[in-house]
C-alpha cells in the first residue's frame, strides 16, 4: 500500500499548523555501555601524558548515503541522511571544540564515491593535524570504507569481522539486444569518439574509445587507493597491490599484515578510550538533541506535551523480569519499513541490552528467540552483546519455533536453554555464495563488459561465478566463521554436550527434544518455564513481565521511519496519533507479503553478505 495513503490523516494535522520546524539545542547523551574494560587495547591507544585535557570522546556513526545536498522536508521520503558537508562540519566542529580528546569513527555500510571518500579523509586528517587522535571501527569493510578507516590513527575491526578489499571492478551492461527484442531501435547521434554514452543502447559492447578512457579511468582510481592506503598504513605501494589480491582477511590476517590495528568490539574500544581518557563518550557528535524545552513554534511541541501528560511508562521499585524478542532473520541493518516485519538487527538487542542494564528494578532477563539465522557477522555482535547482559545479569534463553543456525549462535551466549520438544535448532554451520545472473541477461539481451584491477576483484560480480582463487578464498573465509561458531558453542556448552561437537554440527538440525538428549539445550519447557527459572536465580518471587525494550506502536513506527532526521520529536505526534486512533495500532502482516519479502531479503542477503548463518529452508512453510 502507498506509503501516502496511510499517513493520509497526519498530512491533514500537519497542514492545519504551522510548516516551520524550529530545531532543537544542540548536545548529545552518552551511550550506555556495561562491557567489561579489556586490557588488551594497548595497541590503539596513545600514552596518557599525550592525551588532551578535554573530557569528552566523540563518537560518529558513518554509514549509508552520503548525498551532496539535502532536500526539503517531505512526509514522503524516507530517513534523511547526513550531506558530506555536514559531515566535514562535523569533524571540524570536534577538532575545534576544547570538550574534545578524541574521536571515534564507526565505519557502517557506506555508500559513497571515491572523491566523497578523499574529502572525509582530507577532514579527518585536519583532525589529526589538530593533535587528536582518531579512532577508526569496523563491523566489515570493503574498499571503500578501509580507504576512510587507514586515514585514522588506528584501524579497530570486529572480532568477527572481515576486511574484504578485492581491487577495482567496473562492469558496462549493454541492452542493444535486449531493445531489439522489444522492437526499439536507439537512434544516438555524438560528437567526438570517445563520447560513449550511448553505446549501452547502440552496441553489444564497447568501442576501443571506450575501453581506452575506461581503462584509463581504472587505473588511475586504483593507484590513487593504492598510494593512499600505502601513505596512510606505512606500506610500499607493491605490497598494497599484493594484499588486495589476496582480497579476503580474516581479524588476525589484518593485523598480521598491518592493515588494522587492533581486533574488537566497538563497546571494547569505547570503554578501553574512557579510561584512557578519563572521559565520557558523546554518541552522534554534533547531532542536534530533542531534550531542550520545546519550542511552541514547532507543531511537534504540541505533541510531545500531550504524549507526556497521558501517561509514562513508570514502572515504580517492583521488581521485573525482562523479556527480550529476538525474532525473524538476523541482518546487519534493518532495511524494512515498519509495514514489513521479519528481521532482527544487532542494534535491536543493543538498545534491549543497554536497557535491560541500565534499569536496576529489571532482575533478569528472558531471552526468546524465534529466529532461522541470517548474517555471521550481525549474530556475532549480538552474541557479544547478550554476553554482556550475562555478566551483569541472570538471563535464560527461551527457544520458539525456530532458534537455528544464527538463532543458535545467539542463544550459546547464555548458559541455560529451554526449548520446546517441536523447536527447530542446531544446524551450525555456515552458508555463502552469490546469485549468478548471466544466464538471465543472455535470455533477455543484455551483454556485458568488464575490467578488473586486482585478482579478487570480481569477486562479488553477480555476472560470473567464482574463480578457482576466489572460490579458495571464500570458502576459507567461511571455514573461519565456521571455526567461530564452534568456539562459541564451546565456550557454554562444552561439558554438556553428549557427543563431540563435529558429530553435532556440519548443519545438522534437530527437535528440541533431540537437543535435549545431546546437550544442545538444558531443558524442556515453554517461556513460562523459562521465566520461572529465571527468576529462581534472581531470588525473587514477586515480580512483573516487562518487554524490552517497550514495543513501539504503529504511528511510532510509522513516524520513525518518515522523520528520523527530526529525532524524538518526530515521534511525539505519533504517540498522540496512536491514543486518538488506537485501533491503527500494530496490523497484521499480510500472509504473502511476508513470503516474498523473505524471499527478496535472501537475495539481498547473498549479495551483501560474504557470509550466513541461514536455515536450509524457510521455516514459514513448516506446518503449525
Amino acid at each position: 500500500m502507498p506509503r501516502a495513503r496511510l499517513v493520509t490523516g497526519l498530512l491533514f494535522i500537519l497542514l492545519a499548523l504551522s510548516p516551520a520546524l524550529a530545531p532543537a539545542a544542540p548536545g548529545a547523551t552518552p551511550p550506555s555501555r556495561h562491557a567489561a574494560k579489556s586490557g588488551a587495547a594497548a595497541a590503539t591507544q596513545p600514552d596518557k601524558a599525550d592525551a588532551k585535557t578535554g573530557s569528552e570522546i566523540a563518537w560518529f556513526r558513518l554509514d549509508n548515503e552520503i548525498p551532496e545536498s539535502r532536500e526539503g522536508f517531505s512526509l514522503f521520503e524516507g530517513k534523511r541522511q547526513v550531506t558530506l558537508e555536514k559531515w566535514i562540519r562535523r569533524l571540524a566542529q570536534a577538532r575545534n571544540d576544547s570538550k574534545v580528546c578524541a574521536i571515534v569513527l564507526e565505519i557502517g555500510d557506506l555508500k559513497a564515491g571515491w572523491a566523497q571518500v578523499q574529502e572525509l579523509r582530507d577532514a579527518i586528517a585536519r583532525v589529526r593535524e589538530a593533535g587528536k587522535p582518531v579512532y577508526a571501527f569496523l563491523s566489515d569493510a570493503d574498499l571503500h570504507q578501509y580507504v576512510i578507516a587507514s586515514a585514522c590513527d588506528k584501524v579497530v575491526l570486529a572480532s568477527a569481522g572481515h576486511l574484504i578489499i578485492p581491487g577495482m571492478h567496473l562492469q558496462m551492461w549493454f541492452y542493444k539486444e535486449l531493445l531489439e527484442k522489444l522492437g526499439i531501435q536507439a537512434d544516438i547521434l555524438h560528437i567526438g569518439a570517445y563520447k560513449g554514452a550511448g553505446e549501452p543502447y547502440t552496441r553489444t559492447g564497447p568501442s576501443d574509445e571506450l575501453k581506452e578512457e575506461m581503462t584509463l579511468l581504472v587505473d588511475g582510481m586504483y593507484s590513487q587507493v593504492i598510494e593512499q592506503i600505502a601513505k596512510s598504513r606505512d606500506l610500499e605501494p607493491q605490497d598494497v597491490k599484493h594484499l588486495i589480491d589476496v582480497g579476503i582477511f580474516s581479524p588476525k590476517e589484518a593485523i598480521d599484515s598491518k592493515l588494522i590495528d587492533r581486533s574488537a568490539q566497538l563497546t571494547e574500544l569505547l570503554d578501553d578510550l574512557e579510561d584512557q581518557y578519563d572521559a565520557t563518550t558523546v554518541e552522534d557528535y554534533g547531532i542536534k538533541s530533542s531534550t531542550a524545552k520545546a519550542d511552541m513554534s514547532n507543531p511537534f511541541a504540541f505533541f510531545k506535551m500531550f504524549s507526556r501528560s497521558s501517561g509514562s511508562d513508570k514502572h515504580g521499585g517492583k521488581p521485573a523480569i525482562g523479556l527480550i524478542l529476538l525474532s525473524g532473520m538476523i541482518v546487519d541493518n534493518r532495511e524494512d519499513s515498519p509495514f514489513e516485519a521479519g528481521t532482527v538487527s544487532p542494534k535491536d538487542v543493543q538498545d534491549a541490552v543497554d536497557e535491560a542494564l541500565e534499569d536496576d528494578n529489571i532482575k533478569a532477563v528472558v531471552l526468546r528467540i524465534d529466529s532461522p539465522g541470517g548474517s555471521s557477522l550481525a549474530s556475532d555482535v549480538m552474541y557479544s552483546h547478550i554476553r554482556r547482559l550475562v555478566e551483569e545479569k541472570p538471563v535464560v534463553v527461551s527457544m520458539g519455533n525456530v532458534a537455528a543456525s544464527g538463532g543458535y549462535y545467539v542463544a550459546s551466549a547464555v548458559p541455560m536453554i529451554f526449548a520446546d520438544p517441536g523447536t527447530i535448532t542446531g544446524s551450525i554451520g555456515v552458508l555463502g555464495g552469490k546469485p549468478v545472473l548471466s544466464g538471465l541477461l543472455q535470455k533477455i539481451g543484455i551483454t556485458t563488459w568488464t575490467l578488473d584491477r586486482g585478482e579478487m576483484a570480481g569477486m562479488f560480480d553477480i555476472t560470473s561465478p567464482f574463480s578457482p582463487p576466489q572460490r579458495e578464498r571464500v570458502l576459507k573465509l567461511m571455514n573461519q566463521v565456521y571455526s567461530q561458531f564452534l568456539d562459541r558453542v564451546l565456550a557454554t556448552r562444552k561439558d554438556k554436550l553428549t557427543k563431540p561437537i563435529d558429530q553435532l554440527a556440519g548443519g545438522r538440525i534437530y527437535t528440541g527434544q533431540r537437543a535435549l538428549e545431546l546437550g544442545l539445550v538444558d531443558k524442556l519447557g515453554g517461556m513460562t518455564d523459562a521465566v520461572y527459572a529465571v527468576a529462581e536465580q534472581a531470588g525473587i518471587k514477586s515480580y512483573e513481565i516487562r518487554i524490552v525494550p517497550k514495543p513501539k506502536g504503529f504511528f511510532e513506527s510509522l513516524m520513525e521511519n518518515l522523520l528520523t532526521d527530526i529525532n524524538e520529536e518526530s515521534l511525539t505526534m505519533s504517540q498522540y496519533a496512536s491514543r486518538m486512533i488506537p485501533a491503527m495500532a500494530d496490523p497484521t502482516a499480510v500472509s504473502l507479503r511476508r513470503a516474498i519479502s523473505r524471499v527478496l531479503l535472501h537475495v539481498r542477503m547473498l549479495r551483501s553478505e560474504s557470509v550466513l548463518l541461514l536455515m536450509p529452508y524457510d521455516t514459514n512453510m513448516v506446518p503449525q
